[in-house]
């Protein structure tokens, strides 16, 4: 079934398609589980078509770090639906109704779940990518409907009829989804930068990118150099299991952070415009690496700052904020080399 770009059917839909596959065909209906959303994914192995859907995973990436979702629901307060004397507002009243945003949480909940069904629908299949996309979209879909439970405890007064027992069990299932869907989000960062990384390393492959040769000039080689200790920051970074990191893990980023730091301040930032020439190094290009590298040097210090905070949704954020500039500023270096 071909989905289109407008979803007529509303999310009800969505969540009952994706949570229950296909109940029409009886052979794969025993294997259909509504913990495991099923999305009907076109296999096709054309690189252009790979390109465009990686494409859309990053923008899926992206857009859980939009400021929109800072102001996400994040609680009941009991003491929010008392008046000042100790008695119950009622559930018509509008600061019962403005409490939370439980509106624009459920909407952006459910604008976000329909993006990540259109990229599963695009071709080709991407085992991985795909299965972590659709692990986000069944928490998703699962966060709805406690936002849903939530908003009916609000509209419909249930607060005043079970004064306020229910609070603390409805908060619990609210924290336990977010972290899960959390947790689900980053799994999925880190499967597209490990994509992202293996198909720059073949793209370079395919292209012939070497390192420059030596006497190739000084600038050349100062900028290989910055290059390679961002590659070996990305290493440490990303090339693990999750973004979790213990004490010697932090330490070491920190150190190679410094050396980042250091190779930008003596061998970037100092470059002189009037020795590009000399070296054969289109000045326009090399500004805008260097003002790439200026970015992805503060980067590094802000991953290593999130990582020892220890805070996941900061992590993530950093961790897609670094993934981002350091691909710009590999584009941009490998520009210059041509």
């Amino acid at each position: 079934m071909e989905l289109k770009k407008k979803f007529v059917l509303g999310f009800v839909t969505l969540a009952l398609a994706v949570s229950c596959g296909n109940k029409s065909d009886k052979n794969n209906a025993k294997d259909s589980s509504v913990n495991k959303p099923e999305v009907e994914i076109v296999n096709n192995n054309d690189a252009g078509d790979k390109e465009r859907k990686l494409k859309k995973f990053i923008d899926i990436k992206d857009e859980l770090n939009s400021e929109e979702w800072d102001m996400m629901f994040k609680e009941i307060n009991p003491a929010e639906l008392k008046t000042a004397d100790g008695n119950f507002k009622e559930p018509g009243d509008k600061s019962i109704l403005s409490l939370a945003p439980l509106g624009k949480s459920k909407e952006l909940i459910e604008d976000y779940s329909k993006d990540i069904v259109n990229v599963l629908k695009t071709a080709p299949k991407m085992d991985v990518l795909d299965r972590n996309a659709q692990s986000l979209l069944q928490n998703l879909i699962e966060e709805n409907r406690i936002l849903s439970e939530i908003e009916d405890y609000y509209k419909n007064g249930k607060y005043k009829q079970d004064n306020l027992s229910a609070v603390d069990s409805l908060n619990n299932k609210y924290k336990a989804i977010y972290k899960k869907r959390m947790e689900s989000y980053e799994t999925l960062v880190k499967s597209i930068a490990e994509y992202t990384g293996k198909e720059m390393k073949s793209e370079n492959k395919k292209k012939n990118v070497e390192k420059l040769p030596s006497g190739n000039g000084k600038i050349r080689k100062n900028m290989e150099s910055y290059v390679e200790k961002i590659e070996e920051f990305k290493s440490l970074a990303f090339e693990k299991d999750s973004l979790k990191y213990s004490i010697k893990e932090a330490d070491r980023l920190r150190n190679v952070s410094d050396e980042v730091k250091i190779l930008y301040g003596e061998k970037i930032s100092k470059i002189q415009i009037e020795s590009l020439s000399r070296n054969n190094v289109d000045i326009a290009e090399f500004e805008k690496f260097r003002e790439l590298a200026h970015k992805l040097t503060e980067d590094s210090s802000e991953f290593v700052a999130a990582v020892r905070s220890n805070d996941k949704a900061s992590i993530a954020k950093a961790a897609d904020k670094y993934l981002n500039d350091q691909t710009d500023l590999v584009n941009s270096y490998n520009s210059i080399q041509k």
